[in-house]
């Protein structure tokens, strides 16, 4: 099946024609000193991770539709692609110290992506979750309600996945993961939500 984003006028478009909130979003999560690598997933048209490059030596994007990466080079030419999914992540565990997912989680079968994100996280790394769009943060829409109780139980996995490779253990509930919600500075009023840090206990 071939995918709306298959199309080389839409990547275009992603790569020249968005707002820069990418690395106002990241200013806002207040990071710590940069890592050795980062890894965007769902990185479309590389915006996303471009805006990496201040927080780690190493950026990597990882986009599921090679038309997509067209204009990589253009937009972050510091930067490695490479088409993949984020349900089968092609890197070792504990290999970045920042994972970003930029408006992609949606698109993923859920509990395996952030099982991978669990896996290549290292121990004292920041997995850093958000996205744009106001519809889907709506309280009062009950099939945005199901999905945030789908998303608040797949992190709450997710958070247990983390501490087993670490080998701890991760606290058992049945509400929200533990998460520090932040809003976003200036003029974005965008929900940012970092996991951080991800530490058994």
């Amino acid at each position: 099946m071939t995918s709306v984003y298959d199309n080389e006028r839409l990547a275009a478009g992603y790569a020249f024609d968005r707002p820069p909130v990418h690395r106002r979003i990241l200013e806002s999560a207040r990071l710590e000193s940069p890592v050795g690598r980062a890894l965007d997933i769902g990185c479309g048209a590389g915006v996303s991770t471009a805006a990496l490059v201040p927080w780690a030596r190493q950026v990597v994007g990882v986009e599921p539709v090679p038309a997509m990466l067209a204009h990589r080079r253009a937009v972050a030419p510091s930067a490695r692609f490479i088409v993949g999914t984020a349900e089968a992540l092609p890197f070792g565990a504990a290999s970045f110290g920042l994972v970003t997912a930029a408006g992609s989680l949606n698109y993923t079968d859920l509990p395996p992506a952030l099982a991978e994100v669990a896996r290549v996280l290292t121990s004292d790394g920041v997995f850093l979750l958000y996205d744009f769009a106001k519809g889907r943060h709506s309280p009062h829409d009950r099939r945005i309600g199901g999905l945030v109780r789908g998303v608040r139980a797949a992190l709450s996995r997710f958070l247990r996945l983390a501490a087993a490779h670490r080998g701890g253990t991760a606290p058992r509930r049945d509400g929200p993961a533990p998460a520090r919600l932040r809003r976003c500075g200036g003029s974005c009023a965008d929900d940012v939500r970092r996991l951080s840090p991800l530490r058994a206990g």
